[in-house]
Order: C-alpha cells, then structure tokens, then sequence
C-alpha cells in the first residue's frame, strides 16, 4: 500500500491528507461564492468545515493521537491565526490587487498549506511523556 507508506511520512501525509481538506473546503467555499455569498463570510465558513475535517483527518490518522479538548483548543488557535493571516492576504489580493474571489483563495491556499503544516506539527500533535 502506498498510500500507507507516503503517511508515514508526516510532510507527505499531511500534505495528502491537507489536499483532501481543501479540496473539500476549497469546494465549500466555490459554491458559496456561486450561491453570491460575500468572500469573506464564504472563506469563513469554509474555514470552519476546514478546521473540523482537518484536526479530525490529521488527529485520527497522520498524528495518531486520541482527540483531546486540549490538543483540539490548540488546533483552534493555530487556525485562528492561520484565518486571520488568510483573511488578510485574500484581503489584499481582491481589494487591492483587483484578483477574482476564487484565484485569490488559491493564492492563499498554498501559502498557508506550507505555514499550517509547520504551526499544525509544533503546536498541536506534541508527543506528552508520561
């Protein structure tokens, strides 16, 4: 199996695991936006089905961890930051930079993949010692 292999390669799984996450999110936030919802209540709401699926997808098979309040509180405030960096950047890039909605969040998404795997793995999925 490959795939069993590519995960436990915590780069690679998380990568593939992440592309499975946003591709879904991506998906939430696309039809959001073609359902005329403003981009940044769209990208709010697709960060939020993002956070879910993620922590679960990264906890349960890549990390494999048991889901904790704890680990979960720490998920939260890495993506807090991670939206507040995004919303910022999307900001920009259709305010000011004139991009469409969705080639935006597709700028955004590859920045913040690579800034997300490094907060995700230092700051959430700590082996405790007993």
């Amino acid at each position: 199996m490959k795939v069993i292999r590519l995960l436990k390669n915590k780069f690679v799984g998380f990568i593939l695991l992440g592309s499975i996450n946003t591709a879904f999110s991506f998906f939430v936030y696309y039809v959001l936006i073609k359902l005329h919802l403003f981009y940044v209540i769209a990208n709010l709401i697709a960060y939020i089905v993002g956070i879910i699926l993620g922590y679960t997808l990264n906890n349960l098979i890549l990390f494999k961890n048991e889901i904790k309040h704890f680990s979960f509180f720490r998920y939260i405030l890495v993506y807090i930051l991670s939206y507040s960096i995004n919303f910022m950047l999307i900001t920009a890039l259709v305010e000011w930079f004139s991009f469409k909605e969705i080639s935006a969040q597709f700028i955004c998404v590859i920045i913040m993949t690579i800034l997300n795997y490094f907060l995700v793995k230092l700051f959430c999925f700590i082996k405790v010692i007993d």
